[in-house]
């Protein structure tokens, strides 16, 4: 597997220009958390449960079973093999299907009358880009003749993403006698991708000139805009102003407020500068989570919150905490609770490489 060249990661950092310690160890530790997760199961036979338990166990990825808890999968043999593969491999020895868009926002495996079918699917770090559809129009009106494929971009669901190019960067096309084919011309804009695991999207192709029957090769490059983790800040006490900073993102607590209805929590968050760039409309913030939680583990989520201020790499937040009457959890003393709070990690703008070969025309 090869690695992702930090060059093409656009993240604050101009390659050519000297870094800092700091900004060295933080360039790393983003390589590396960038890199899929490996998954190492050696059975002849094993229970789909027992392995879908090993593979949580060894990335941190929660991959819901089938119905069926009694299925057994023969001849695994993963050694550390990338997560995405690792689930389509269980997929076709299960005769199963992938699911991307089921409850929680967790990948699931599932079992219905089509079962197992091969997909043309490429994998790029820890993105999976699947061909899920080719269809040949004609508009009778203007005589257009084009194709329009289906994609479907996956990602680890520990990567937060925000926006995903709704299209490439770049696009090249041969026909099945291998020669080059023009493409269309395609205006680039971001899709929304916050709050899931999957994106599907529209892509223009050529339409190839009868008796074609296939695609040679379909390749090109799709750019997400995310982070590959969250970042947890602890704060012991809700007093005072507080600092702490964790791989380049400094996170404060600027001012706490108590009121005997109502406390408020003046946050602040400052990431390294010329990270990626996002239009006013857009938000990084919308993944955060921030909730208070008291010497008895129980937990209290705020109920709203207010942007005050936002810029590139900047957010000035303030929180609202009140009594949870629902699940019967009070304020009470602050003294007895702690803030916490967890933001992306480095934000960066990632290449998503795909190629798909022998692609069948309908």
């Amino acid at each position: 597997m090869s690695r992702i060249p930090l060059c093409l990661l656009f993240i604050g950092f101009v390659c050519s220009a000297p870094l800092t310690a700091d900004e060295k160890s933080d360039k790393a530790q983003l390589e590396k958390d960038l890199q899929p997760k490996l998954v190492t199961i050696k059975d002849k036979e094993i229970n789909i449960v027992k392995a879908l338990k090993a593979i949580h166990e060894q990335t941190g990825i929660e991959v819901l079973p089938p119905d069926d808890p009694d299925i057994v999968l023969k001849d695994l043999n993963f050694d550390k093999t990338p997560f995405w593969q690792a689930i389509d491999r269980i997929a076709r020895r299960g005769d199963l299907r992938v699911s991307l868009y089921g409850r929680d926002g967790k990948v699931g495996l599932v079992k219905d009358e089509k079962g197992y079918r091969e997909m043309p699917v490429s994998y790029s770090g820890m993105f999976r880009t699947t061909l899920k559809r080719v269809v040949v129009v004609r508009d009778l009106e203007t005589d257009a003749h084009f194709c329009l494929a289906k994609l479907e971009v996956a990602w680890e669901p520990r990567f937060q993403a925000f926006l995903l190019d709704s299209r490439p960067e770049s696009l090249e096309v041969t026909d099945e006698k291998g020669l080059n084919v023009q493409v269309p011309t395609i205006a680039k804009g971001p899709q929304q991708a916050d709050g899931r695991i999957a994106v599907e999207l529209d892509l223009p192709l050529p339409a190839l000139r009868r008796p074609a029957v296939k695609f040679a090769s379909v390749k090109g490059q799709l750019t997400i805009t995310g982070s590959p983790k969250l970042l947890t800040f602890t704060f012991d006490k809700l007093a005072g102003k507080q600092e702490q900073t964790q791989e380049g993102v400094v996170c404060m607590l600027r001012n706490f407020r108590e009121a005997k209805e109502l406390w408020t929590v003046d946050m602040a968050l400052r990431y390294p500068p010329g990270g990626a760039k996002f239009e006013s409309f857009q938000s990084w913030l919308i993944n955060n989570q921030t909730y208070l939680l008291n010497k008895n583990g129980k937990r209290l989520d705020h109920a709203g919150y207010e942007t005050d201020e936002q810029g590139a790499n900047t957010a000035q937040i303030r929180y609202r905490f009140a009594d949870d009457e629902e699940k019967g959890v009070k304020l009470g003393k602050s003294a007895d609770w702690r803030l916490i709070y967890r933001t992306p990690a480095q934000i960066a703008e990632v290449p998503i490489k795909f190629e798909f070969k022998d692609v069948p025309l309908p």
